[in-house]
């Protein structure tokens, strides 16, 4: 389904839409299903506004809300809980009034419940970043940190008021997040991220203690990761009883991937308990035209957001979207949005191709969320802002909603180092998905100026055996790809033909098949090596 910005009609002397975001905001009237967000900007001076969608019929709930002719309403929407006592859900919504300050608002008729309190300058536009907290202070009613769009720092709120409690300053441009208790002690905790700073800190709620620092990677040439520019919550991933987070690093750089790519960018699983590494997820690799110092135009920037509220393939687990707004698919840089497992840390599925075959369609990878299970599958949908769709008018935007599904990716077979000392890897690129039709079988790592090709057999293998350790052998191992050459580099990349694949066994929607790469080493003693396997489960 698709949400589309309105057109002008100045008949009526209304502007166009500029559709701006969509926010997951839970179960709001009582459905039992959750319940979503849309923002925009409409007229000639860009009046914010706000229209809250049933998740159950994807219809308005209310009419749309927006406050003075200036304000930019919309760039962040929270629910908070309820802070006022009446028992509904507020929202807070970002960038409103004239001194910036975020309002706190009955999600239904806008009204405005609080206005937030806050010593923090004006022109550091506080509110721009929102975390639900829960009640820290054990007055029943729910409490709220925001962040600033400057480094100016973050502010707890507290009850009907939106009182200031604590102000942490020097912090605040990146995400925020809260993943629960941290220490123990019953109390929701609040990880901060700064961007610009480079590091994320967690802090014990109500007293602001520092829990632990995380300090993101700097290289001389090409900077900071930008560690901690989002964040999101993700459940307990590590299984120690404790929630985890993930964070967007859209800078990171080419020392830490093997990529002579400036930015490709990369998301980071961390232990909430902690702030131990579970799991560095690198960015798809772009298809973009080199440049005229012969690296490649794609700065990718993956992680420039992350969300993770719900589990969209059905494995037990939340899985995370991510934006990355500098991608580039061939000669066109459009963005795109990245659906990774939260299980497994596969990429699941890659929007970079959606739509992109309409040269006004653009902007992917500055907006998404996952709504929860709208449609009682147990599945989550999601939602993604094409900002620069032109379906009903020059960049009126469009909001896309897509269905959970049924789709999982395991690396198994751990392979051995090469005579080169290093062991290749195979990662997909794409959607595992045999409708999408775009899937890209990748290796890195093999020997440079080599040669490989690609074995499939249905089932789950994870057992190596014959004469190179493959898990992909006996009767119904098949060649998959012809033979391809490895580049200098050590990289292959080719597109599978999903649909048109003719092998032993077929390729439907729900059945499981085990995918291995093996390629020509000529300083090895058996001649031949392989990466680790891929144990994919089919989504339509």
């Amino acid at each position: 389904m698709q949400i589309y910005g309105r057109p002008a009609d100045f008949s009526q002397g209304t502007g166009q839409d500029a559709l701006m975001g969509v926010f997951h905001v839970g179960d709001l009237n009582g459905d039992s299903v959750d319940d979503f967000v849309v923002t925009g900007r409409v007229g000639p001076n860009s009046r914010g506004f706000y229209q809250v969608y049933s998740g159950a019929t994807l219809s308005p709930l209310n009419a749309r809300m927006s406050y003075n002719q200036f304000s930019f309403i919309g760039d962040h929407v929270e629910a908070v809980g309820d802070v006022n006592g009446d028992g509904r859900t507020n929202l807070a919504l970002s960038e409103v009034i004239g001194d910036h300050s975020p309002i706190i608002v009955d999600w239904e008729t806008g009204a405005v419940v609080a206005t937030a309190d806050s010593s923090m300058s004006p022109s550091a536009t506080p509110g721009q970043r929102g975390a639900p907290l829960g009640d820290i202070n054990g007055d029943g009613y729910a409490d709220w940190a925001s962040g600033t769009e400057s480094n100016e720092g973050v502010v707890i709120h507290l009850g009907p008021d939106a009182r200031d409690h604590a102000q942490i300053y020097g912090h605040g441009s990146g995400g925020l997040c809260s993943p629960g208790d941290l220490n123990g002690d019953g109390i929701a905790d609040l990880v901060i991220g700064s961007g610009a700073y480079n590091e994320i800190v967690a802090l014990s709620m109500p007293s602001v203690q520092v829990l632990y620092t995380i300090d993101g990677d700097y290289d001389p040439f090409f900077g900071t990761e930008r560690l901690g520019a989002s964040l999101d919550a993700i459940g307990d991933i590590d299984g120690d009883g404790i929630g985890d987070f993930v964070a967007g690093a859209a800078f990171i750089g080419a020392p830490s991937l093997g990529d002579s790519n400036p930015h490709p960018g990369a998301i980071v699983l961390y232990s909430g308990a902690s702030g131990e590494v579970i799991r560095r997820i690198p960015g798809p690799v772009g298809r973009a035209p080199l440049t005229q110092w012969g690296l490649p135009a794609d700065n990718g920037s993956f992680g420039t957001y992350v969300q993770s509220e719900g589990d969209i393939n059905g494995d037990g687990y939340n899985d995370i979207l991510v934006g990355s707004h500098n991608r580039w698919y061939f000669e066109e840089k459009h963005g795109a949005e990245t659906i990774v497992s939260g299980k497994t840390g596969e990429i699941l599925f890659d929007l970079e191709l959606m739509d992109q075959q309409d040269p006004l369609t653009s902007n992917y990878g500055l907006g998404g969320a996952i709504l929860g299970d709208l449609t009682g599958d147990g599945l989550a949908e999601f939602a993604i802002v094409g900002f620069g769709d032109w379906t009903q008018g020059f960049d009126t935007g469009v909001i896309h909603i897509f269905k959970g599904f049924r789709t999982d990716a395991e690396s198994g077979c751990t392979p051995t180092p090469h005579s080169g000392g290093v062991a290749a890897s195979f990662r997909f690129d794409g959607a595992i998905s045999l409708s999408r039709e775009r899937l890209w079988a990748q290796v890195f790592d093999a020997p440079a100026h080599s040669f490989g090709l690609f074995f499939g057999q249905p089932g789950a293998s994870d057992l190596p055996a014959g004469p190179h350790g493959l898990c992909v052998h006996g009767p119904g191992a098949q060649r998959i790809t012809p033979v391809v050459p490895i580049d200098a580099a050590g990289s292959i990349d080719i597109e599978l033909d999903v649909t048109g694949y003719s092998g032993n066994g077929t390729w439907l929607a729900g059945t499981q098949w085990t995918l291995q790469a093996i390629f020509r080493d000529a300083g090895s003693p058996s001649g031949g090596g392989t990466t680790n396997s891929k144990i994919v489960r089919w989504a339509l």
